[in-house]
């Protein structure tokens, strides 16, 4: 059985960017869903990781494409931090609300 993955974004906000709620309403048509903890949102790759654990070229690419677009212009900074699923408690306590 393959490795099921997640991405995780935190997300820092500025007084004159976007409010959570609005973060949420760019990022949760795009499959990211809001959880508690150490991260803001989670992406679960599912079936859709594909190649991404040795092609990194490919996981930026969707980074690019999807993430940062989504989110440039916003007065926002975010980082990502991805975890083979289940592993995320030996980094950082992250609960989420799928």
């Amino acid at each position: 059985m393959e490795d099921k993955y997640v991405t995780y974004i935190g997300v820092n906000l500025c007084p004159d960017g976007p409010s959570p709620t609005e973060v949420t309403k760019i990022l949760e048509p795009l499959g990211w869903r809001p959880v508690y903890g150490a991260f803001d949102y989670a992406y679960q790759w599912g079936d859709n990781w594909g190649t991404k654990g040795q092609n990194w070229e490919e996981y930026f690419s969707y980074v690019e494409r999807v993430v940062h677009h989504a989110l440039k212009g916003y007065n926002l900074n975010y980082y990502l931090r991805t975890f083979r699923e289940g592993t995320e408690g030996e980094h950082y306590r992250t609960y989420t609300t799928y």
